[in-house]
């Protein structure tokens, strides 16, 4: 079909389906293999409307109203909107990525802090929504794409938006995923927000909840994660049976995990060695500041500034840790993101350009400059920061530049023989730039100045742990083994 401009091409049916509304993937050109459009087909049933021109003005206000929902960065704008024989067709953008269901399916539960994250996401999403269109009435896992070109979540199914004169609705359909009670009485922000903590409660067990049956019955759920007293509250406010003991809007959940989880999971997640890297100060100092930093929690001027900035260090640690994660299990394009999210909290967080550089470096060894960018300026804010030397050295080693890595693997090693200027430091950065530098002088056929070296090293330190004193032997027998 095509309307004055453009020709548009059906290409495969996606998505659930009714006899007055299907969802293709479609293209421009026929017989594409990776079709770039979404398209929406919208069949006006007999009666009423009366006739098709009867249609087109309902047509027209729906479509109105989902191109102001396109207004949001995380929901899709139609495109393009026409009609050909008696049919309605609304054009998107296809959103690449994987649905929030693929997330949830191999069903690991996930931390109290990442389903967090999830929750404000999705309900800033749900925010907007509601101030434009009312409420959604079937928000699942599979209404949500995590966006690959920037790790966001975008909403891709508009729920009730609909005329019901264009289109039936049947709403025991949409409300399939709310309790009993509430597709019996009149459904509203409340029956979004059961559906959004049946998400998180699905995130935190790796179990789809059950839907209770009774309205004096609720989830099973509470003795399956480990969560705080805090955040459990918040979740069972959320997915109450009995829609008049539940949250009425998005703001009134956003607020409370606001006020009830800030304090809790900063230091529920985050013991003192952590939190001092999270927040650039020394280990022993958290415990003198534990006392001064709930004393002046009660103070305006904290809760406006000091509260936020150490909530977005905290947001941002999230994000270094999702990296971490991704990295761990090859997942190197979605640890870049992750790492760009956590930047967007704090631009200044070495440890996440770090992270940003390991992941561009295995994802394209060839992106020198934007790796040695991220190690350098690392190496600027945290002065005598290990783990940025490793990375220089391990640039220029790759560069070939011989001498160079030498010196930056030499400013690791002599780091650690000043151990109190380097607390912030990992013991695991010295072995690895042990490793490294006789990696140079292998690759330079020094054997034995390798081999000495390794050995050196190894009779020093008395207290390697076994796992780095399984790689230095290792070196070493592969070190014997070229030596003529």
């Amino acid at each position: 079909m095509h309307n004055n401009n453009n020709a548009y091409y059906l290409n495969s049916l996606i998505g659930g389906q009714t006899p007055f509304r299907q969802t293709y993937l479609g293209d421009n050109q026929p017989e594409v293999l990776n079709p770039q459009y979404i398209i929406k087909k919208i069949v006006p049933h007999a009666n009423p409307p009366r006739s098709f021109e009867e249609a087109k003005p309902l047509f027209q206000k729906e479509a109105d109203l989902l191109y102001r929902l396109g207004e949001h960065p995380q929901i899709p704008e139609p495109l393009d909107k026409f009609d050909r024989n008696g049919v309605f067709y609304l054009i998107y953008q296809r959103i690449h990525g994987e649905s929030l269901a693929h997330e949830l399916k191999d069903r690991q539960p996930w931390n109290e802090a990442r389903v967090i994250v999830l929750i404000q996401e999705i309900l800033e999403i749900l925010k907007f929504f509601h101030a434009v269109a009312g409420p959604h009435l079937d928000i699942h896992p599979t209404s949500f794409i995590r966006r690959r070109s920037d790790g966001k979540l975008v909403l891709i199914d508009f729920g009730a938006v609909r005329s019901h004169e264009l289109s039936p609705i049947k709403l025991g359909t949409l409300l399939s995923d709310m309790p009993s009670d509430t597709a019996r009485d009149t459904p509203g922000f409340h029956s979004d927000i059961y559906a959004v903590g049946s998400i998180a409660i699905h995130a935190l067990t790796g179990v789809q909840p059950t839907k209770p049956q009774e309205s004096n019955s609720n989830f099973r759920w509470r003795n399956l994660p480990q969560v705080s007293d805090s955040f459990a509250a918040t979740l069972d406010k959320m997915v109450n049976p009995s829609f008049k003991n539940r949250y009425e809007s998005v703001d009134e959940v956003l607020r409370d995990l606001k006020k009830n989880q800030r304090l809790s999971q900063l230091f529920y997640h985050l013991n003192p060695a952590q939190l001092s890297v999270a927040l650039k100060f020394h280990p022993k100092f958290i415990s003198l500041v534990g006392v001064v930093f709930l004393i002046t929690l009660c103070t305006s001027i904290f809760r406006e500034y000091y509260w936020e900035k150490s909530y977005k260090n905290y947001l941002a640690y999230i994000w270094l840790e999702l990296g971490n994660e991704l990295n761990q299990s090859q997942q190197y394009e979605k640890a870049i993101l992750a790492a760009e999210e956590s930047l967007k909290y704090r631009h200044d967080f070495a440890p996440v350009m770090l992270l940003k550089a390991y992941a561009i470096g295995q994802n394209n060894p060839q992106t020198t400059p934007e790796r040695y960018r991220l190690c350098f300026e690392a190496n600027q804010l945290k002065k005598n920061y290990a783990a940025a030397w490793n990375c220089l050295g391990n640039i220029a080693f790759q560069q070939g530049q011989v001498d160079i890595a030498i010196y930056h693997y030499d400013a690791v090693i002599n780091l650690y023989k000043h151990p109190k200027s380097t607390w912030y430091n990992e013991p695991k950065e010295e072995i690895w730039a042990v490793l490294n530098k006789a990696n140079v002088l292998i690759k330079q056929k020094e054997y034995s100045d390798a081999k000495t070296f390794l050995n050196e090293f190894k009779n020093e330190k008395i207290d390697i742990a076994d796992e780095f004193l399984i790689h230095i032997n290792n070196k070493i027998e592969k070190i014997d083994e070229l030596m003529p």
